[in-house]
């Protein structure tokens, strides 16, 4: 397995799905070691790809219930000890027009319910049908064994790594006024860019 970035270098890896934008996973932990696969797509038995209307409580909706169309839900549990305020039950959406479920915001799933009893209205659909996606995409982000990021998305995948003040091989960098006071930018966009620009 490739390991990328030496110990006391920040990490970067800029990944993303087919027909998404590209999203930047930073760490302070190295060396990191990446990884990518490909699976069935994998639905809950709540599946329907018509879709359908679910409500449920959750602390996020203080004032109400929260009311979504969607194709799929799964609750999970998440426990990090007794009295911790994330510790609860969790839901994650697959909402109309997407296929697979969110990536996890620092590590939890999309919303906290404060019960698990979901509503479901079946007369309510989603505008189009879902689509024949049937397999997933994966990129896990790991060091010395240890997840520290994962996200699920359609086929393919793409990712390249920078590690410290680095830009990562087929990017260039240049000066920016914002933070980190550089960026790094992509040499064939780039390049195609003042290609259209000067023929």
């Amino acid at each position: 397995m490739t390991e990328y970035c030496r110990i006391g270098e920040k990490s970067r890896v800029t990944y993303n799905f087919k027909g998404q934008p590209s999203v930047t996973y930073e760490s302070d932990i190295s060396p990191i070691e990446v990884t990518t696969a490909s699976t069935s797509k994998n639905n809950t038995s709540n599946y329907n790809s018509q879709g359908y209307q679910i409500t449920f409580n959750s602390p996020q909706g203080a004032y109400g219930t929260i009311t979504a169309v969607i194709t799929d839900y799964k609750i999970e549990y998440v426990d990090y000890g007794v009295g911790h305020p994330y510790t609860g039950y969790y839901i994650s959406l697959i909402r109309c027009g997407s296929t697979t479920f969110p990536p996890r915001a620092n590590g939890l799933p999309e919303a906290k319910l404060t019960d698990t009893n979901i509503s479901v209205d079946n007369s309510v659909k989603c505008p189009v049908p879902a689509g024949s996606t049937t397999q997933v995409c994966n990129i896990k982000i790991s060091s010395n064994g240890n997840i520290l990021f994962q996200a699920d998305g359609d086929c393919p995948v793409n990712f390249t790594v920078g590690c410290g003040d680095e830009c990562p091989d087929g990017y260039c960098k240049i000066d920016c006024k914002t933070y980190p006071g550089y960026c790094c930018l992509n040499e064939a966009e780039l390049q195609s860019l003042i290609t259209q620009l000067h023929p």
